[in-house]
Formats: structure tokens, sequence, C-alpha cells
């Protein structure tokens, strides 16, 4: 491996690494190969044996005369059979940037981890694009001589052949460029929360605040305080500002009229009643107090609209005491409070979604339907798109949808789409694409108890943050995913490690994207969990 240090002294406690490279030209450059796995990488050049896989080039040279790092897919291994390589030891002193590029073509990859020592810096699975993609990662928290491993696992067949080549670790923060081909979410900040059920960023004067609500608490369970955390401009750090007295809180949504600012929050239950007061709030005096309270049946979320220059408040009511077949409602603003104008008949309603498409309104319904145990149900129920008409909306399209919790539009190099999370799990959530008339099925991806979708812009591109809560296998200590939109699909781009995840959100804050994550529960029947900030770097 070559490697450059600065020294203040004679011995080597008094040198600073300022680089170390390998390109797997020459050797393995010091790199081990792993004793508590299954086989080991291979070190090559040219074609793969497997067809239809692996790098035909080395990254390095471009050409077929460089070598690289893979691990060979074909018999006699099997699925998991896992391979590690281990870097010689490696000095990290405050900000380091590890960099590397990676190769995952073929239709049974499986998947890729990176760690220093034990924590995971990285992690990919399944098939990607036939080309390198590099990855930068900023290093900061990790001081004194450690070990980077790459550690490569078999899919379901021969085609699943992984590379790795031009390994790098250097002094200093990754450059932030938009033009490479791989960013990633670092997390950022912990921040406590109690059941987090939903996260709404917004700023006030200049200030950014980021709420969650709260759901439910180990110690004083449903009737519990929501958080509202103010961000200190200076270090980018947020502190808890203000508590807000809430009841099964499960969304908060953020609006502005004029020049006022207000808070919604659906307050959802207390034990089996869930008939409650929603409430909202209005900024004065540096803090929210209350505004309006509003009669809801197991609330679960709010919609803020506007319909020429007219505002609207969607309120998505998953039951009453007796019945998931509960009306949702419309209110609209009428000179200092809202009022209901419309019942809308919904079925476990979970979320809501309001859209414009060629200046006409639409409002999406998730219907989760309430859980059922009959099996003449097939824990199916039909959620559905509304059209207003002038003075109501209208039913236009209905579409099968399995617990749905949430719904999202989206637009997309000029198409418009319609996205449902199916909160069961072992069923993909689909992302239906409008024709000119209605909704049609435009891809299914996987997800595994989808609680909510996100979609958001970074780098002129379009991705798409899934928050899963839970599968039969992990419990809820589960992978999150963001997807990317590459040649008119969504493919899988990053996992991030979440626990009952609920609800995601994104800010633009100097420069930078930041993604927050609601943290629900863990797999100990815990819901004192902290939630997560994470920045794209």
């Amino acid at each position: 491996m070559h490697v450059r240090t600065v020294c203040t002294g004679s011995y080597a406690p008094d040198c600073l690494l300022l680089e170390a490279t390998c390109n797997f030209d020459v050797s393995l450059c010091g790199f081990e190969q792993g004793i508590d796995d299954k086989f080991d990488w291979t070190r090559h050049k040219g074609n793969t044996p497997s067809s239809g896989t692996g790098p035909s080039l080395d990254h390095t040279t471009g050409n077929m005369t460089g070598y690289f790092m893979y691990i060979e897919a074909s018999s006699p291994r099997k699925r998991e059979d896992n391979a590690k390589l281990y870097s010689p030891p490696l000095t990290f002193a405050g900000h380091m940037c590890l960099e590397f590029y990676y190769h995952m073509s073929g239709v049974a990859i499986g998947s890729l981890k990176v760690t220093i020592d034990e924590k995971v810096v990285f992690s990919r699975s399944g098939q990607r694009e036939d080309k390198w993609y590099k990855v930068s990662i900023n290093v900061s928290a990790i001081v004194g001589l450690h070990w980077v491993t790459f550690e490569g696992v078999v899919g379901d067949g021969d085609s699943g052949d992984i590379a790795i080549d031009d390994f790098s670790l250097t002094a200093g923060s990754c450059a932030y460029d938009c033009s490479q081909k791989f960013h990633h979410f670092e997390k950022k900040q912990d921040l406590p929360t109690k059941g987090g059920s939903d996260v709404e960023h917004f700023t006030i004067d200049g200030t950014r605040f980021l709420a969650f609500a709260n759901s439910f608490s180990d110690t004083e369970g449903y009737i519990t305080d929501s958080f509202i955390y103010k961000q200190n401009d200076s270090t980018g750090i947020f502190f808890l500002y203000q508590t807000l007295g809430t009841h099964g809180g499960i969304d908060m949504e953020y609006f502005k009229i004029g020049d006022q600012h207000y808070l919604a929050v659906a307050n959802h239950r207390v034990g089996p009643a869930y008939r409650q007061n929603s409430v909202i709030y209005q900024w004065s005096q540096e803090q929210f107090v209350v505004f309006q309270s509003i009669e809801t049946f197991g609330a679960h979320s709010f919609d803020f609209f506007e319909i020429k220059n007219e505002q609207f408040l969607a309120i998505s009511n998953y039951r009453d005491d007796s019945s998931y077949s509960t009306n949702s409602f419309i209110y609209k603003w009428n000179s200092n409070k809202f009022e209901k104008i419309q019942d809308i008949a919904t079925e476990g309603a979970v979320n809501t979604e309001t859209f414009v498409i060629s200046n006409e309104t639409f409002i999406a319904f998730a219907n989760h339907g309430g859980w059922r145990s009959s099996p003449q149900n097939q824990d199916s129920v039909q959620s559905a798109v509304f059209k207003w008409s002038g003075q109501q909306f209208v039913k236009l399209q209905s579409f099968q949808t399995y617990y749905a919790w949430d719904v999202k539009s989206f637009s997309d190099n000029g198409s418009t789409f319609l996205a449902f999370a199916n909160f069961k799990h072992g069923i993909n959530s689909p992302i239906y694409k409008w024709n000119g008339s209605n909704f049609v099925l435009f891809q299914s991806i996987p997800t595994r108890g989808a609680a909510a979708l996100h979609p958001f812009m970074m780098c002129s591109q379009t991705f798409l943050g899934v928050a899963n809560h839970f599968n039969n296998d992990n419990g809820f200590n589960i992978m999150s995913v963001v997807y990317r939109v590459s040649q008119e699909q969504f493919i899988e781009y990053q996992e991030i490690p979440t626990q009952g995840a609920l609800d995601m959100t994104s800010f633009q804050y100097k420069g930078h994207t930041y993604l927050a994550v609601a943290n629900c529960r863990t797999d100990h029947h815990k819901w004192n969990v902290n939630s997560a900030l994470y920045k794209w770097a």
C-alpha cells in the first residue's frame, strides 16, 4: 500500500497519515483474507469467469491490463456464503476521507458491506448498472489504529460477482461533488423521541425546527408530550425547544396563512378510545399555543392545501370506537378558523395527499382498513383518489392496497406519479403513473412493512425515501431504503438502519441535504427510542 505521512518527531506516533492508497495492480497492498468467513476474495484482471456479471475492465487503467479484487459467485459457492478482506492497520486522526470503487452488476447480486472495526460505514445490496461506482465516506469520530473490512455476500446464483478497486484513505473531508456517481447519508445526530410517529421540518423567521409527534411512552403511555427541536444555526445541532401535550400524537402538519404560522397535531388515541380532539397550534411570542380544537376519530394525518387562494385542511380518520368505516374530513378556512365542508367515506384512513395536475386538484387517501384476521378479507382494501369539482371532491379512481399506510405524489421528467406504502410485510409497494385520464401501474418496489414515502430532489435527481417499519424476520430493527430514479426506474440506492421507522423528511441547510427519520420502537418493546438526523455526504 502506498502511504504518505508527515511527521513532527522521529517516532511513529508523531506521524500523521496523509494518504494510503491501493489499486491492486501490483499486489494486495497488505490486505489479508479473512479466516472467519466461507471463502476468499480473488485478485483478477479482465472478465470474470461467470457470464452476465462482474467487470470487464479494471477501474484504474480502464482496460484489461489492470487488476481488481472480486468475489466469484459461481459453484461451489451458495447463497449467503461470505468473503472478508481486511486492510492493514490504518491510522485515523481527525477528519479523514475513505474512498473506493465498486462494481455490482448481475441479476443474482448479493451484498457488499464495509466496516471500520465493527462499525458499518457502507452497505449495498442488489444489482446495479454495469459500471464502476465511486463511494466517498467522511470519517471523523474514529481515532487511532483501525482496520477496514470489505465483506461480500453471495446472492441467488452464478451472476453475482462483486468487485472493488482503487481504495484510498486520505486526510481531510471528502470533496462534495454532485457529479460523482455515489454519495450517501451518514448519521449526524440522535434525537430522543417516545414512539416517534411523524417528523415535520419548518422555518420561522429564519430559524429551523424539527417537530416529532410522539405516540407512546414507556412510562406515560399514550398521554405523552410531543417534541419540537430548534436548530442552533452556528453548529447545526438541534436542541429540545418546546413540548406539546398529545394523546397518542401521530402526525404534525406545519402551514402558514398570511403571516401567521400554524402547527396541526393529530391525536390518535388513548387506549381503546379513538374519539379525541386534535389540535391546531398558532405561533405566538416564540412558542406554539392552542388555536383550535377539532373533534376527530382516530385521527392519523393532516394535510394543508390551497385551491384558488382558498385554504383547506384534510383530516384522515382511522376509526371511531367501534368501526374502521369512518368518514375523513375536509375543512375550509373561514376568516379566523377552519370549518368542515365535506365528509369522505374512508376505511381506516391513515394518510392523505393533495396534488395538482394541469391546474386540477386531486386528493388521495391511503386506506389501511384495520387489522383483519379472517382469510376472506385477504388483507387488502381499496385506497382512492378524488378530484375537486369546484365545490367538493368526487371519487375518480380506486387502487388495491394492503394495509396502506402512506400515499405520496411527485413529478419526474414531466410525468406525475402516485405511490402507496403497503404496510403488510412481504408485499411490495406500488408506484402509479398518470396517463392523462387516470393512474396506471408503473413499478412495484420491494418494501418491508412500509410506513412512509418521501420523494425529494438532490443533484437534479429524483429520490424516494421509504421508511420500513418491520418484518417477520428482523422485527423492528430494519433497514429503511432510499431509491433513486435511473433509466425511468426506481433502483435501491442506500439502506439506512432504523428502529420501527414511521416517517422521514428532508431539508436543505448550508448547501447540504439532511434526512430526518422518526423511529417508533425497538425489538425489546421499548418506545423511548432515538430518532435520527442524517447528512448527505
